[in-house]
């Protein structure tokens, strides 16, 4: 089975995504299986991860920049892949809304699936740490 990683919320479990804010929010354990908010994954929107270790620091470099010591980068096992949707605007979340973007891509190396199970956390992963160079 492929691993992939997926950013969290650095706090005691649960974790919770890293860039979604209520109510779309998801909440993580280790080792169990989440999915994505029914009124989301009814839109076709579920829980996304990256394909490389590399793809997720470089995404949290670009986002986060100066917030990385609050995130955590976890080694994931996926179940259902869906092809991602047009991105949406992540200011609507907050109202419970999805609208699309229309300067929004997604990340390289961004996938999407039903459901995500943290497996391993990577403790060492900022640019100055990193393990994967």
């Amino acid at each position: 089975m492929k691993t992939y990683y997926k950013v969290t919320v650095r706090t005691k479990p649960p974790y919770f995504s890293a860039l979604v804010p209520q109510p779309a929010q998801v909440k993580y354990e280790q080792n169990k299986f989440s999915k994505a908010p029914d009124w989301l994954a009814s839109q076709g929107y579920h829980l996304t991860v990256f394909d490389s270790p590399e793809s997720a620091v470089d995404f949290l470099m670009i986002v986060y920049e100066f917030h990385i010591r609050w995130l955590s980068l976890w080694e994931c096992v996926c179940e259902n892949e869906i092809q991602l949707p047009e991105p949406m605007d992540i200011k609507y979340l907050e109202l419970g809304e999805l609208h699309p973007s229309f300067d929004a891509i997604w990340h390289k190396g961004t996938k999407m699936f039903e459901r995500v199970k943290l497996v391993n956390m990577i403790e060492s992963y900022t640019p100055y740490m990193s393990p994967f160079k």
